[in-house]
């Protein structure tokens, strides 16, 4: 765009306006940004900075949210949905970006598995693109009856890609059938028949974590994992009903603390079913059908006992800039 471009929209008030100094021109060694607009009184040589508002508010025009947090301020960007965005004045610059894959459904049988949560995680530091590209935010999991959970579609940024959650396993006389799959997290497994446990699926790492396993004879089934921790495997409870989804994690890049990608409860055919993860991971049932998880949460759904299991989130994607302005700057 050109820098001419940007002078639109600012109002005269009887001096006249130099050109806006481009980001571009202006990125730092630590990839922090400035801007800096001059007005020029008339008759005179001195440039006056004009103020830390105007800028902000011109950020808001393209698009994004601003912050301030001891001292810095940044300007955030979230994509809900698959969409193109075009760089513009953030071209080849370093940012941080936060991205959550879809979350994974849990099973459904008498004694299924949680879905587990998408990949999730934050990279520092990343050199953005320097023409426009396709963020893709993948959906969750659809919800099966009678069936092994689905996995979650993958999220992506330019060359960073976080991995689908895995879906929950069903009881079934096959172990394949009763394990968890694999993916960001991985989905719980469900006990089978006359064996001692279907496994939960495998997480990926640095992105996620393992689903728990189901136990035969207990009645439970596993919890998804979550991103920021393993779905609770019924082996570890004499009981067998340590079956709740892995916890999420929790960041403030947009300027508030969220929790994200949580796994769902595994399922059991009594009295008690695994709690949803923290960050959106739904609960098992006994019975009937289990919930969705929240759109853009990346987190799975509680296995069923043969009911309709709930859809995974769909995962989303926050990016973020540390902006440099000069203390001179006004308000």
């Amino acid at each position: 765009m050109p820098i001419s471009s940007l002078n639109s929209g600012f109002k005269n008030t009887g001096g006249t306006y130099s050109e806006i100094t481009g980001l571009a021109n202006n990125v730092t060694a630590n990839g922090l940004y400035s801007y800096v607009e001059y007005e020029k009184s008339i008759g005179s040589s001195t440039n006056t900075i004009r103020s830390t508002a105007r800028f902000l508010n011109y950020l808001t025009t393209k698009g994004y949210s601003t912050y301030q947090s001891s001292g810095t301020y940044y300007a955030t960007m979230s994509f809900l949905n698959t969409s193109t965005w075009n760089p513009d004045i953030f071209s080849g610059c370093q940012g941080d970006v936060f991205l959550v894959a879809g979350g994974g459904s849990g099973g459904s049988s008498a004694h299924s598995g949680g879905g587990g949560a998408g990949g999730a995680f934050v990279t520092t530091g990343f050199v953005m693109p320097t023409s426009p590209i396709t963020v893709t935010i993948g959906a969750g999991g659809s919800g099966v009856t009678s069936n092994r959970g689905n996995n979650g579609n993958n999220s992506t940024f330019s060359a960073l890609t976080a991995i689908g959650g895995g879906g929950g396993g069903r009881q079934f006389s096959s172990s394949n059938e009763s394990a968890g799959f694999n993916g960001g997290s991985g989905g719980g497994g469900a006990h089978y028949s006359g064996t001692a446990f279907g496994n939960g699926g495998l997480g990926t790492a640095g992105q996620g974590n393992d689903g728990g396993a189901g136990v035969n004879g207990t009645g439970t089934g596993g919890g998804g994992g979550g991103a920021g921790g393993p779905g609770q495997d019924t082996r570890t409870s004499s009981s067998g009903r340590s079956n709740a989804g892995g916890i999420g994690i929790t960041t403030s890049i947009s300027g508030s603390s969220q929790t994200y990608a949580g796994g769902g409860g595994g399922g059991d055919d009594s009295s008690q079913p695994g709690a949803g993860g923290t960050g959106g991971g739904t609960a098992g049932v006994t019975s009937g059908a289990s919930l969705s998880a929240a759109a853009n949460t990346g987190s799975g759904t509680g296995g069923t006992n043969g009911g309709l299991t709930g859809n995974g989130g769909s995962g989303i994607c926050i990016i973020r800039f540390a902006l440099t302005i000069p203390s001179i700057f006004g308000a």
